[in-house]
């Protein structure tokens, strides 16, 4: 029995972590998403009547960009946070740059773009 819990521990932290995927800035991009969740986080804390946005995903899009997909909404003030938290990542990487889309849509329904944001 503690053997199962173990397993299912360890399968619900790793689909947690696995919210991107990409080469050969597989450690930057977390970087950069590692940022946006917590900007997120922090612009939206979390009660027990919100509902929390969906996580962002990051691909490697390019020799020299990593790209952050962030879906489902339409709020300027929250891309603004994003976009400063990724500044701030992007300061201590230095590169890949990052390419920000927002959708208005839900991930897998048609993209709505809502706004895209280079950072080199």
């Amino acid at each position: 029995m503690k053997l199962k819990l173990r397993i299912i521990a360890i399968i619900a932290l790793a689909s947690g972590l696995l919210y991107g995927c990409g080469e050969p800035y597989r450690e930057e991009g977390h970087r950069y998403g590692s940022a946006a969740i917590k900007a997120i986080e922090n612009y939206q804390p979390r009660s027990k009547t919100s509902q929390p946005l969906e996580k962002p995903y990051w691909n490697d899009c390019g020799k020299e960009f990593t790209c952050l997909f962030l879906y489902n909404t339409k709020d300027q003030k929250l891309v603004e946070a994003i976009v400063s938290a990724l500044l701030a990542a992007q300061a201590e990487i230095k590169k890949p740059g990052i390419k920000l889309t927002v959708y208005t849509s839900l991930h897998g329904e048609p993209k709505l773009v809502f706004r895209e944001i280079t950072i080199k």
